[in-house]
């Protein structure tokens, strides 16, 4: 399916849910920055944790997203390639 026409038959519910993913991801590339910024490992180990929930909240969100619907091919497709 096109993005195009999967952009078509995603409901509002989807918009605000991929909407939240797309916030958690900002999110975590904040803390990559920050790192970058930081001097010590205890500075560095707090925002890599920060990172790691963001990504994993962003990732949630899309699995939520995507448990039916149009994309449900996407979260299917992405639970295959992570057991292989």
């Amino acid at each position: 399916m096109r993005i195009a026409a999967l952009s078509r038959v995603v409901t509002t519910m989807d918009r605000e849910v991929f909407g939240r993913a797309r916030e958690e991801a900002a999110k975590a590339s904040e803390k990559i920055v920050e790192i970058r910024t930081v001097a010590t490992l205890s500075e560095i180990a707090d925002l890599w944790s920060g990172f790691l929930i963001h990504v994993q909240r962003s990732y949630t969100r899309l699995r939520i997203a995507c448990r039916s619907g149009p994309s449900k091919g996407w979260l299917r497709s992405g639970l295959a390639d992570a057991q292989q």
